[in-house]
């Protein structure tokens, strides 16, 4: 599951400020008795639309609203072949586990993924094959 909270807008008035900040959700799980690397992803976007106020010093929440614009769910096949070299792993494999080592795991400077959009290709054909 990915959350992000993104661009927001403060409109200062005193104590008290309006505050509205763009979000998506994307919630991603395997199907029960489908060929693997099938996933259903679900993926909403929207906007908290917030008040906050100053209490003793500090900002606090006082008031939310979800103001939900959009989304869709949709049934994603071979996710491995998305982006093999840069794909997330889970623990303990996925790079942000390197923290500031991570700098180690740095590829060489390269022009473009040689290859790369004749891959793509062959995944839309075989997507569009299967259905």
């Amino acid at each position: 599951m990915i959350h992000e909270i993104t661009n927001p807008l403060i409109e200062l008035d005193g104590d008290r400020a309006f505050v509205e900040s763009r979000y998506t959700a994307r919630l991603r799980f395997e199907v029960e008795d489908a060929r693997e690397g099938t996933w259903l992803e679900s993926i909403a976007h929207g906007r908290y639309l917030d008040v906050f106020e100053r209490r003793a010093g500090e900002w606090k929440l006082a008031h939310r609203r979800l103001a939900q614009d959009g989304g869709h769910v949709s049934l994603v096949q071979d996710l491995g072949t998305y982006n093999p070299a840069g794909a997330g792993r889970p623990y303990p494999d996925d790079l942000v586990y390197a923290g500031v080592g991570v700098v180690n795991h740095a590829p060489e400077p390269m022009d473009g993924v040689p290859g790369r959009v004749d891959a793509l290709r062959e995944y839309a054909t075989r997507l569009l094959a299967d259905t």
